[in-house]
């Protein structure tokens, strides 16, 4: 089954399919806190203006992802200089994101009534507990760094 990293680990996911993700992680959110349509119109807004810096970010990440690949597979000894500063590289652009989904949540939950932002804490709270993946926890995901539901990037409600 093609899942949302595309075809297999190394393939990325088309922007088509990125979009759909993004949409169906849209409506989740929109049936758990029952969004009114004027919420759901001003959520949509923040997440459109966000699109291409989310974007940008992903390639990114991929590109130090696919560096990192190639420094693994190389046939040569693994310079540790390199990695040192590739995973360092890679732990700075994983914080930048985890920064900029915080103040996107903060965005939406800004146009949640209290009592839709409890729900949305609830579910944050389960999926960051392992819970909602199904039998077996996270559903052999990994731990996606302690993000749980965060509103964007893999793992979040956005």
């Amino acid at each position: 089954a093609k899942g949302f990293m595309g075809g297999n680990d190394r393939t990325p996911p088309t922007a088509a399919e990125m979009q759909q993700h993004m949409d169906d992680r849209m409506d989740r959110l929109f049936k758990l806190v029952d969004a009114t349509d004027a919420q759901k119109a001003q959520i949509k807004s923040i997440m459109t203006a966000n699109q291409g810096a989310h974007e940008a970010q992903f390639k990114q990440m991929q590109e130090l992802h696919t560096q990192a690949q190639a420094l693994r597979d190389a046939k040569t000894p693994m310079d540790s200089a390199e990695a040192k500063a590739l995973r360092l590289k890679m732990f700075e652009q994983r914080e930048q994101a985890i920064t900029e989904r915080a103040a996107i949540e903060r965005q939406v939950k800004a146009i949640l009534t209290p009592e839709q932002a409890a729900k949305l804490d609830a579910e944050k709270a389960k999926h960051q507990n392992g819970e909602g993946h199904g039998k077996g926890g996270k559903g052999g995901k990994g731990d996606h760094g302690g993000r749980g539901m965060g509103m964007g990037g893999p793992g979040g409600m956005m």
